[in-house]
């Protein structure tokens, strides 16, 4: 399933839903905030690794390059919720 991209004056919330493992490259030019509704997404960093779980939220900050992988959580897809500024 694609994400789901819309754009609210100048901020982009970007929701996604997947039933496999998906692994992710990118350069991050803005800053996000992101809340983990199902699965995990396991984040590859520059200054560490860090592992987001179902209700966990995290921020962070722009002009890095980071890897992730979606993982999602045995019989649940995916699911995440992203805001960019």
């Amino acid at each position: 399933m694609k994400p789901i991209t819309h754009t609210l004056l100048e901020t982009f919330v970007t929701a996604c839903s997947y039933s496999k493992a998906l692994p992710y490259e990118k350069f991050v030019s803005e800053h996000i905030l992101a809340y983990q509704i199902s699965g995990e997404t396991h984040l590859y960093q520059q200054k560490g690794n860090t592992i987001l779980k179902e209700g966990q939220m995290v921020l962070a900050r722009r002009n890095q390059f980071a890897k992730s992988i979606k993982i999602p959580a045995g019989s649940k897809e995916y699911q995440c919720l992203s805001v960019k500024k």
